[in-house]
């Protein structure tokens, strides 16, 4: 204040200064008629005001620059565009404020208005004053320096706050072109603006406040305020296009104050006669003097909304209208403020990726990722709706904000007559993530999906890189050679292993901290095998993966019977959290927004066309900007350049009669183009959706098509055409590249294309296409050349099957080559499509004449058939093979032999396949016996032979044996191995492990082979279970995997090798956990594969492995779950049987079910046919043993022990049966006292005892509870509590959680019988334990009921 004063002496007389030493400024207190004080406050206001940038509006208008462009260098023409722009910008600002200011006094009533000089007084430039901030310092953009307007009478203010996303609309690195402004919120109040921020100032008293409505006088304010605006903005020169950025808020706070300030709303006569001179006399239309049509559209229909008797239909009719008008004038500047450039052609400015009304929808979407990110668990997500409606931009608007939430996106699109496959598209989309994850993840973090890929698919890596080429980004250096580059003997993949690959590669990949939206177009055009691959990555029973499916799809072009209705059951049946929309045309509103924008005119101005167009077109916004753009060529919609906008005759549009169909307005557009642009249109929609640059450059080495680049070229300007940047592979280490594509903005483009050509002539036309691009294939180029010219020429087939024989078969020809690429690249589907039609091209005689290329042909026919699942039609086509090449050689034929006889074990033809599989034998040389006369005496005597000879050679000689290089043989152990596999489950015991010897005695014939170790490993199983000596059956089981290694077969052979000896042999020697480990390992190698059988015997031989050896439940459980889902979404069903009796005794110990099912029991255990093998009845019991023995159902338990299901079982189930057994008869002794039982007790501890002589990991701590439950029910105390604590540490020591928790439940029960209630409660403490840790419910309530029951009888 001192400050002040001093300054207000050196500027007035020293009684002014005298005065304000005696009387300090006091707002509340001062008396407005005091007129020293009224000019000391009025000089005081303008220096403190000065002081804290504020300006009055007069002398702001004064000092801003003008926005006209003089005659000067292209420079500096730059520069005073964009000083013009930004100058527009502060002017919109501040007219903005000066309408809420107005706005808000008329709704409130703050004046006192007693003439017409009052009103103009108010709407006045001297009744504001602007605060301005210093943009020096950088944190102001550029044009938004206003912070605020102040209106002096009625005392009220405004301030601007500018977020820190706002951009710069000249930063053409910051988006340029597609800036959105500043979005501008204003609250009003009654504050003043300071540096050290608001004061509160005076309102005028309530009982001298008048109403305006009452004086007649409120259209006034709307003139008043047109001419304030007017004289803001002029003078005015020419704008050029730069749109602004960012968000534009204004905050007030309302301020109540009794008291009044009367220098800030009294103003002189002198001052309002200087605002009425000061107003033109004349309007001049602004966009005479370059202004944009919508601010002058702005001024002049407020002033002619201060008209008394008429006023035109486009006039306000409220304040607020007029403020909506120029916040979107702040929000879209290039649209709406700034003049167009002139173009002597106008067009529609339709805005690209734009949505309109589709917020709620938009949010959906990005809420249903959030929780998908939150909760790691998959979902679908499922849009439907007419052509043409939106989905696809819908869903490409939220890519950017899942992106910015940390979500990895990508995006493919199916397509009807584009080359890929939808199966090759969906796998596609997986490809193209292993790019995006190159790009964007850390070195760290790459190698750490290194690692666990390595580790999880470790020999298979090469199959995953088969199906994912572009997985081997993701590694580095010298890795990537090690694991992907080598494939030798690799077996070949088939869908179901396709399936389970990038199920495993999910679960890695994608993570709550890495999650995965992949969005699939158009899946009107899926099929069930492409929305298979699309279930088992969702469906993924482990739930590790985390991934968003969104798909679109067209409603009106699907049939009930659509893939896409049993694809969201089976969603929704497997538990899939699954989102359905519906997205219908836009409505009235929002259609009016996107025309308004289209034709950059205020909203207001286009309602009523598009009250018209929203009539006509439903809201759809194709149709509708395709209606508007026939309203142009009809000369209905005009761009008028005296006024500067487009201008259209109401009554005209509503009355013409156009196509209410947006495929023929397109039609009509395409029509009126050259010809040779339809031409190039033509060509492009024969490839679908997109046609790639060496596509392009290849046909235009043609004659037809050599001008092919440049028409279209003219259509991209045209805007038929946009170019699109596709991610590729990068040709190092570093960042992937963009290659570049052309695609139709729209599928009704592309169609309208495709239908300018004559149905009658597609076929030719795309049979040029093919021809063409075949005519010029290289030997470098892509096999996606390739692919297109076979499939542009299979699109001709009825031309094709009337030209000569030689023609047919060089087509032929060419769809075996890409038949053949397709099979390599695991390009399935395509695979099949093209050797289809290759065989279909075969002349009639071709057998006799070509029967190579017929026999290659329907091969890798049948081989494409089986991969995908078709089992019936690769049967059948192998079939007629065999009858064909009935006078072939047996060597020419045996791989479509081998093949049919995997068709016929799929189809469950057993007795069939075991036919073929031994006359196949036989004709090789090999001596296969019938089954119906192999004698007793054959099986006896073969075994022993067998035994023998494998018993004089030591483990060098078996290890270094020689490599055979006699096809014959290799051919004959083949075949062996095929029948021994179905002889394992159609045939009884004795024949099965004959048929093991015979195929044994043949692999030391004539050297070993890459069928070698799985020879090795089931004869060891022969030796362990049928011979019963474990210790030669452990060590042939060991050089089979020793053999394995050496021939580098582990990925064809490992699962049956690991199936054979670690399901059975190992069993005996090594830990639980260890074999179960293996046999995982074989599980995951068959799934990889395909070999859904396989996996299957290896899952049902090592759920019983984990169960014994103590692994949890629920983990098994979902295990199982997961088995199921495959065998129910495959033909395949023949181990259905074993995963349901698994499931149900899981379910028991779990606690899921009381007792366990009935049913399979009832219907399965006295039935003996091929459909249910002795293995598992045999299976059956020893669960059924298992479970009633922890359920104390001890009878029940006695009698599924005692069962006999043949000679040979397995020696790990009867070894554990005898266990179970034993305790089970303890248990009945308690109840029943009979020695008989004793005397069982102690042979099942024989059989245990001698079984521990081989593992003490597996069996001692069995060893020890048996000896203490016959301490303890013969009286032996000290004895029995020895032995227990002996079995709870050995069961603690092999980390069998189950045992060791029943080892501490029995030693409680003998604790509690003793009258040792301490240790009893101690034993049942640690037993609860152990079972809550094992995952079985029903044991913790059991035991939790003994506590109970010890606690109340202790009380």
């Amino acid at each position: 204040r001192t400050t002040v004063i001093i300054i207000f002496c050196i500027l007035h007389p020293i009684n002014i200064a005298m005065y304000f030493i005696k009387n300090p400024p006091n707002f509340s207190h001062q008396t407005p008629n005091d007129p020293i004080f009224l000019d000391c406050l009025k000089s005081y206001d303008s220096l403190t005001r000065l002081c804290d940038g504020l300006i009055p509006l007069p002398r702001w208008i004064e000092s801003e620059p003008a926005v006209t462009i003089p005659n000067c260098t292209a420079n500096q023409r730059r520069h005073d565009e964009e000083q013009t722009k930004l100058s527009l910008l502060r002017r919109a600002t501040i007219a903005l404020g000066v309408i809420e200011l107005v706005r808000y006094a008329v709704e409130h009533n703050r004046w006192i208005v007693s003439s017409q000089d009052d009103l103009e007084s108010v709407c006045s430039v001297d009744n504001f004053v602007i605060h301005i901030l210093d943009g020096r310092d950088g944190d102001v953009d550029q044009g938004w320096e206003v912070a605020g307007v102040e209106m002096k009478y009625p005392p009220l203010s405004f301030r601007v706050i500018a977020p820190s996303f706002s951009g710069n609309i000249f930063d053409e690195d910051e988006g340029g072109a597609d800036g959105l402004g500043k979005h501008v919120e204003v609250e009003v109040g009654a504050f003043a603006f300071s540096n050290n921020g608001t004061q509160r100032i005076a309102e005028v008293p309530e009982h001298n406040r008048c109403h305006s409505r009452e004086m007649g006088v409120e259209k006034k304010f709307f003139h008043l305020l047109g001419r304030l605006i007017y004289e803001l903005f002029v003078p005015t020169g020419t704008v050029y296009n730069t749109e602004g950025k960012g968000t534009y808020h204004i905050q007030a706070v309302e301020v109540q104050n009794d008291a009044t300030n009367s220098s800030l709303y009294n103003h002189n006569a002198e001052s309002r006669q200087k605002n009425k001179s000061s107003q033109p006399t004349e309007i001049v239309p602004l966009t005479d003097l370059g202004l944009s049509f919508s601010l002058w559209s702005l001024v002049e229909h407020l002033i002619d909304s201060g008209g008394m008797d008429f006023r035109p239909d486009e006039t306000y009719s409220s304040l607020q209208t007029a403020s909506e008008d120029l916040r979107l004038m702040l929000r879209d500047p290039e649209r709406f403020l700034f003049e167009k450039e002139f173009t002597p052609n106008p067009t529609i400015n339709i805005r690209q990726g734009k949505l309109y009304g589709r917020d709620n929808e938009l949010s959906t979407i990005a809420d249903t990722f959030c929780g998908l990110a939150s909760t790691g668990v998959s979902e679908a997500f499922i849009i439907r709706g007419w052509s043409g409606c939106g989905k696809s931009s819908l869903v490409k608007s939220a890519f950017e904000p899942v992106t910015v939430a940390g979500g990895y996106v990508v995006s493919m699109k199916l397509d009807d007559i584009a080359t890929a496959s939808p199966l090759v598209v969906v796998t596609s989309a997986f490809n193209e993530l292993c790019l995006l994850f190159k790009e964007k993840l850390s070195d760290w973090e790459l190698h750490l999906i290194q690692k666990e890929l390595i580790r999880v698919f470790g020999i298979n890596l090469p199959k995953l890189a088969r199906i994912l080429p572009n997985v081997k980004y993701m590694f580095t250096g010298q890795t990537s050679s090690l694991y992907l580059d080598h494939e030798t003997n690799q077996p070949d993949l088939n869908f179901r292993g396709i399936c389970f690959a990038i199920q495993c590669f999910m679960r890695i990949v994608s993570s709550k901290s890495r999650p995965v939206m992949i969005f699939i177009d158009d899946l009107q055009w899926a099929d069930n095998i492409s929305l298979d691959l699309i279930h088992s990555v969702l469906s993924d029973v482990k739930k590790s993966s985390t991934v968003l499916f969104v798909g679109a799809y067209r409603s009106n072009e699907v049939q009930q019977d659509h893939a896409i209705y049993r694809f969201l059951d089976d969603l929704k049946s497997y538990g899939v959290k699954t989102s359905e929309m519906d997205l219908d045309g836009m409505s009235v509103q929002d259609l009016n927004a996107m025309i308004a924008d289209a034709l950059t005119v205020l909203p207001r101005i286009s309602k009523t066309l598009s009250a018209i167009v929203f009539r006509k077109t439903s809201g759809n916004p194709l149709f509708a900007l395709e209606f508007l753009d026939s309203l142009i060529k009809r000369c209905l919609l005009q761009y008028s350049f005296r006024e500067r906008r487009w201008i259209w005759d109401e009554h005209a549009v509503n009355e013409a009669e156009l196509s209410d169909n947006v495929l023929h307005l397109l039609t009509t557009k395409l029509i009126s183009l050259p010809s040779d642009q339809k031409e190039a249109l033509k060509v492009a929609s024969c490839f679908g959706s997109r046609i790639t640059k060496r596509a392009v450059e290849m046909l235009s080495k043609s004659r037809r098509f050599d001008s092919l680049g440049s028409h279209l070229d003219d259509s991209f300007r045209d805007g038929f055409l946009v170019h699109i940047a596709e991610r590729s592979s990068p040709t190092s280490s570093e960042k992937s590249y963009e290659m570049t594509t052309m695609k139709f903005p729209h599928d009704k483009v592309r169609e309208a294309a495709y239908g300018l050509i004559d149905a009658n002539e597609r076929c030719r036309f795309h049979h040029d296409i093919g021809m063409a691009l075949l005519s010029n294939i290289q030997a470098t180029d892509s096999d996606e050349i390739l692919f297109s010219a076979v499939h542009h020429i299979n699109r001709s087939t009825s031309l094709l099957l009337g030209y000569p024989a030689e023609t047919r078969l060089s087509m032929a020809e060419l769809n075996l080559k890409a038949g053949s690429r397709a099979i390599q690249c695991s390009y399935f589907m395509s695979a099949f499509s093209y050797l289809q039609v290759g065989a279909e091209l075969l002349p009639a005689d071709s057998w006799k004449e070509h029967g190579k290329l017929c026999a290659d042909l329907h091969f890798l026919l049948s081989r494409a058939a089986y991969a995908l699942g078709k089992i019936d039609d690769a049967s059948l086509t192998l079939k007629g093979c065999i009858e064909e090449m009935e006078n072939v050689e047996l060597n020419d034929k045996l791989d479509i032999y081998f093949l049919y006889i995997r068709t016929l074990h799929a189809r469950r033809e057993l007795s069939e396949a075991f036919k073929t599989c031994r006359w196949i034998l036989n004709q090789l040389g090999e001596n296969v016996l019938h089954p119906d006369i192999t004698k007793d005496d054959d099986v006896t005597a073969t075994v022993d032979e067998t035994f023998s000879m494998y018993s004089d050679l030591s483990d060098s000689k078996l290890i270094n044996m020689k490599e055979s290089t006699n096809q014959v043989h290799i051919d004959a152990m083949k075949f062996w191995s095929q029948l021994v596999f179905i002889s394992y489950q159609s045939l009884s015991r004795p024949l099965i492990h004959y048929f093991i010897c015979q195929w044994a005695q043949c692999n030391l014939t004539d050297g070993f082979c890459v069928y070698s170790p799985t020879c090795l490993a089931s004869f060891s199983c022969t030796l362990t279970n049928w011979i019963q000596n474990p210790q030669q059956g452990y060590r042939i089981g060991k050089m089979a995997v020793k053999t394995m290694h050496r021939f580098n077969v582990v990925a064809e052979s490992a699962s049956l090798v690991y199936m054979s000896v670690y399901s059975t042999v190992a069993t005996l020697v090594e830990p639980f956990q260890a074999c179960a480990d293996m046999l995982h390992e074989g599980y995951k190698l068959a799934l990889t594969k395909g070999d859904s059988v396989m996996a299957a015997v290896n899952l049902v031989q090592m759920v019983p492995q984990l169960l014994f050896g103590g692994t949890k439940l629920t983990s098994l459980k979902q295990e199982i779950i997961s088995q199921l889902n495959r065998e129910n979404q495959n033909s395949q069903k023949a181990f259905t049987p074993y995963l349901l009796i698994f499931q149900d005794t899981l379910s028991v110990l779990v606690g899921d079910q009381e007792a366990l099912s009935p049913t399979m029991e009832a219907d399965l255990i006295d039935k003996r046919s091929d459909t249910v093998p002795l293995d598992y009845l045999d299976c059956l019991s020893h669960l059924r043993l298992l479970s009633s023995y922890w359920l104390g159902q001890y009878e029940r338990a006695k009698h599924y022990a005692e069962k006999k299901i043949g000679k040979g079982r397995v020696q790990f189930r009867i070894i554990t049966s005898e266990f179970y057994h034993g305790l089970s008869l303890v248990g009945m002794f308690r109840r029943k006292n009979k020695n008989s039982l004793i005397r069982r007790v102690k042979k099942s501890l024989t059989i245990v005892k001698d079984a521990a002589k081989n593992s003490q990991w597996n069996f001692e701590n069995k060893v020890f509870l048996l000896r203490a439950e016959l301490a303890s029910i013969s009286g032996k105390n000290d004895e029995a509590v020895e032995m227990y604590e002996k079995a709870i540490e050995g069961a603690k020591r092999s980390k069998f959680i189950h045992e060791e928790g029943l080892a501490c439940e029995l030693a409680g029960f003998h604790h509690s019988r003793s009258g040792d209630k301490v240790n009893a409660m101690r034993n049942f403490y640690h037993a609860r334990m152990c079972y809550g840790e094992w995952g079985s419910q029903m044991k913790v309530e059991f035991i939790n009921k003994q506590i109970k029951e010890m606690k109340n009888h202790a009380n």
